[in-house]
């Protein structure tokens, strides 16, 4: 790879100042956005002129940057980063958040410092970086999300060799596959953007580079995980309060996670005009205990919701929802009035 000077004008030119520069070219051939490779190798002022000429190009196009850390204290260079103060980035890979999904899920943290991991990036990126971010549960510079789920030896552990040759046994692929699937309920319902890395809905195993980057699996793929992930695509698709609606935590005691997405009063976290619903979300990371839960949603109005995944209706009593909630396993429960793929539950 060339090691150039940014700041080199005939260098800006070519990537972007030039009416058919890099950046203007493949925005007006249809690609929708950018995403910048360590981006804390990049100049404040570099990033600044990208910005301007990729939104001027299309003003719709996104601009990811690849930053490990929490972005909004990033330092480098020595100094403090000013990735996401509105003139840079539209949002960043979210690293910290992958970090805290995964160590929640293996039980390396509680419950509750979880919650506190995810209320810091809450409060520390403004609220257009935080629905914009790119969270994702596995890349090209990680371990696959399986192999790490199903609780293989670590890395430090196996010789290149042995983790070329690495498989799962029965018991770890039935771990990975349902603590993928927590993993992903709780990416494609959490503020932000759902990323997945090619495979991963397949079930495809391996340790970092060069063993993340197998084939996809023609004809051999985990149709059981391939399923799973349409319908949480299907759903997120059709929910707005998943995508922009509010984000509030419930309940974060043992081994159980819960939160809230809700759009009210016609409008979502930006006011644009989305119809109103409510999704509440729980995960169960025990491998053996079943929790009964009884959640106190007054506040909702609301009679009954749907369990999306058992397409049944519950009904509120009292301004109680009771929450049965088996070993890892994960529940979504909805209201939505226009609820047309579970109208006949309603």
């Amino acid at each position: 790879m060339p090691n150039v000077d940014e700041m080199e004008p005939s260098y800006q030119k070519f990537i972007m100042e030039d009416r058919n520069s890099v950046a203007r070219y493949w925005l007006n051939m249809g690609a929708k956005g950018w995403r910048l490779d360590v981006a804390d190798e990049l100049p404040d002022e570099f990033l600044k002129k990208f910005r301007h000429v990729v939104k001027e190009t299309d003003p719709d196009a996104v601009i990811i940057g690849e930053v490990w850390e929490d972005a909004s204290n990033k330092m480098s260079y020595g100094m403090k980063r000013e990735f996401v103060w509105g003139e840079e980035l539209d949002g960043v890979m979210n690293y910290p958040l992958r970090t805290l999904i995964l160590d929640f899920l293996l039980g390396h943290i509680s419950s509750e410092r979880f919650n506190r991991g995810i209320m810091n990036l809450y409060e520390n990126y403004p609220k257009e970086i935080f629905y914009s971010n790119m969270n994702l549960i596995g890349s090209h510079d990680v371990a696959r999300a399986k192999t790490i789920l199903a609780g293989a030896p670590s890395e430090r552990s196996l010789s290149r060799d042995e983790q070329a040759e690495y498989t799962l046994d029965k018991k770890q692929n039935i771990l990975g596959t349902k603590r993928l699937k927590l993993a992903s309920l709780f990416q494609f319902t959490f503020p932000g953007v759902p990323s997945i890395y090619y495979g991963d809905e397949a079930g495809l195993i391996g340790y970092r580079d060069p063993f993340n980057r197998k084939t996809y699996p023609w004809g051999y793929e985990d149709r059981e995980l391939i399923e799973w992930y349409k319908t949480i695509i299907d759903i997120r698709k059709k929910i707005d309060a998943l995508k922009t609606g509010a984000f509030v935590p419930l309940y974060h005691r043992d081994d159980i996670y819960g939160f809230m997405r809700s759009v009210q009063n016609g409008e979502d976290e930006f006011g644009q005009i989305k119809e109103d619903g409510i999704a509440i979300i729980f995960l169960n990371r025990s491998r053996q205990k079943r929790y009964l839960i009884t959640l106190d949603v007054h506040d909702l109005k609301e009679t009954c919701m749907i369990d999306v995944f058992r397409k049944k209706k519950v009904e509120i009593e009292n301004g109680v929802l009771n929450i049965d909630i088996p070993p890892l396993t994960g529940k979504l429960y909805i209201f939505q009035k226009n609820l047309y793929f579970f109208q006949h539950l309603v």
